[in-house]
């Protein structure tokens, strides 16, 4: 599951922001001992530079804020940038 081949970026999308695994803490953001949270970003559009790393310093905040708040930097970014074209999957973690 921790590839470069078999994460979002390396499947063609731009950016990634979430779990890999499953059964994550909504508040810890682990699975066990484990950091499961993950904000990726495609480095030159092809799956070998596809920069894969934990997404730290989100104890104690519930994931829904933070897939919140990274969606709403991203759409401002496209509209500052004027994009015509794009697409978001926004999934959240809530019952």
């Amino acid at each position: 599951m921790f590839s470069p081949r078999t994460v979002p970026t390396g499947c063609g999308f731009d950016t990634y922001l979430g779990y890999y695994g499953g059964a994550e803490d909504y508040f810890t953001h682990k699975v066990g001992p484990f950091l499961d949270l993950h904000d990726d970003k495609s480095t030159g559009g092809t799956w070998d530079g596809a920069d894969l790393h934990g997404y730290y310093g989100m104890n104690g905040t519930y994931s829904t804020h933070i897939y919140t708040d990274h969606a709403i930097n991203l759409l401002d970014g496209f509209a500052e940038e004027k994009v015509d074209k794009w697409f978001m999957y926004l999934a959240f973690q809530v019952f």
